[in-house]
């Protein structure tokens, strides 16, 4: 990853750091607990976010870490990527006001009235039906939210999915936005695929909590 997309590794590192850093499983915190382990961890995660960040922003052409150098070249990127038949009028912000409309041109378009080939068609029914699991499955983000800390797997998938979202709201061109966007979904189905109901044993809501296994889907 670090050879082909360097993007990438860079978005998933700095994820699993936030993960690391901010996150506090119950047990493991508990074991760890006034030991070195976690400010061991926390030095050794933080370097290797910095240079997985840093190769990242080398590849993209990103000059330095700062938004207006990131904002100049995701306006780069969506001035070279909106051509071609699948090609849409975007906007680029990293606002966080911003966030909502780009989580649903990276996630969800195109609509149908933006589509006319069969396979524009069959990407937009496949946002519908992602539309439609989102509202569905409302409880199991709701719960993910409550519980990022407490299990940092799901700060983690958070993260990933924000971080994916801001940087390729840049892409003008429907074709692409539907092929890059598979590689952010698991981490959002996770989110949606959270036991929200009620344990039999009282007090297990770590159990209730956990990403669903075959046994646990809401």
């Amino acid at each position: 990853v670090w050879v082909v997309r360097a993007h990438l590794l860079g978005i998933a590192v700095l994820a699993a750091a936030l993960a690391y850093v901010v996150g506090r499983s119950g047990r493991r915190a508990a074991a760890t607990e006034g030991s070195i382990v976690k400010p061991i961890g926390v030095i050794l995660v933080s370097l290797i976010a910095v240079f997985a960040v840093t190769q990242g922003a080398k590849a993209l052409g990103v000059e330095a870490l700062s938004l207006d150098s990131i904002q100049s070249e995701l306006e780069a990127t969506q001035f070279s990527t909106t051509q071609g038949g699948s090609k849409f009028e975007s906007s680029v912000s990293l606002s966080p006001l911003a966030l909502p409309a780009a989580a649903v041109t990276v996630l969800i378009r195109p609509v149908p009235w933006e589509v006319e080939t069969p396979n524009q068609i069959l990407a937009s029914l496949e946002g519908l039906a992602l539309v439609g699991f989102i509202v569905y499955r409302r409880r199991s983000l709701a719960a993910s939210l409550r519980r990022v800390r407490a299990f940092p797997f799901l700060l983690y998938c958070w993260t990933l999915t924000i971080t994916y979202v801001m940087l390729f709201q840049a892409f003008g061109n429907f074709g692409l936005l539907v092929r890059q966007r598979s590689i952010v979904l698991p981490a959002l189905y996770l989110l949606l695929c959270l036991r929200t109901e009620p344990t039999d044993a009282a007090g297990d809501d770590a159990a209730a909590a956990e990403p669903a296994t075959a046994d646990r889907l809401g």
